[in-house]
Order: C-alpha cells, then structure tokens, then sequence
C-alpha cells in the first residue's frame, strides 16, 4: 500500500555496469530514503540490482542521488513521479520503464 519508486543504477563511464557497491538516495521534501546496491548473498541466492523504495504518500521524488564506486556522486533533478521504474546511469542521463533503454 502507497507509492513506491524503483531505481535501477547503470555504470556506464567507470563504475561496473551492475551498479554494485552504489548508494541510492531519494528525496522528497524533507524526507530522504537510501538503498545500497549489492550483488549476491549466499549460494544459489542473488539479489535484485533494482533498488525499491516505499514512498508512503509521497507522489513525486525531488531529486535522486547515487554515488557510484569510487566515490564519483551524480545528482539527477526532478520531479519524478511515483509509481515507475528509472534507469540512473552514470553518464547523468535518465530513461524510464521497465526494461533498460535501446538507446
């Protein structure tokens, strides 16, 4: 129940394509959510690369931040509406959707 977003990392300057070992911060007014990126934990057991974050009744997020491996921080401005999932790659650019873009 309530409003979720779903952020997906993708390295795509110097950091690992997967995302691994980024943080992912979501503001929405003075509210901020944060989920780090991890690859496995376990045998047979793999973690999803796609980070969740449950808005309550938030409608729309700020600003999304990741800071990538190595210390390298990208900040993409909003709004961004609930309810979706973002690709947030390195480069600074942004899609949508459920699969990653073609582009």
């Amino acid at each position: 129940k309530g409003a979720w977003l779903q952020i997906r990392v993708v390295g795509n300057v110097d950091a690992n394509r997967a995302g691994i070992g980024s943080t992912v911060r979501v503001h929405a007014g003075e509210t901020q959510w944060i989920r780090h990126v991890t690859g496995g934990s376990g045998y047979g057991c793999q973690n999803s690369l796609i980070t969740h974050f449950g808005l309550a009744d938030a409608t729309s997020v700020d600003t999304v931040e990741v800071e990538f491996p190595g210390g390298k921080t990208v900040t993409y401005e909003g709004p961004f509406d609930a309810n979706q999932r973002i690709w947030a790659y390195e480069d600074g650019t942004v899609t949508f959707g459920w699969a990653e873009s073609a582009e």
